[in-house]
């Protein structure tokens, strides 16, 4: 018995360091994507909001692009 706790006792676990690492983005990146609801009740109310919606989606999609290059040139 004595044999198999010193076996154990050498057989030790490594230990693994981990870290959390926090990137700060300049606010002045922040994608500044409104949220879009529609309200409309017709067709024609439908169509009106589609438009609007994919003209701040393409907006919205230049700011995240935006903010996607500048975490790649990061470089960590």
């Amino acid at each position: 018995m004595l044999i198999l706790a010193g076996m154990l006792t050498a057989c030790q676990v490594p230990v693994v360091e981990t870290r959390t690492e926090y990137i700060t983005v300049p606010k002045s990146l922040y994608p500044s994507c409104p949220e879009m609801k529609f309200e409309g009740r017709t067709v024609g109310d439908l169509l009106e909001w589609n438009t609007s919606l994919y003209s701040t989606y393409k907006e919205c999609r230049s700011d995240v692009n935006i903010l996607i290059d500048y975490l790649e040139s990061r470089g960590d």
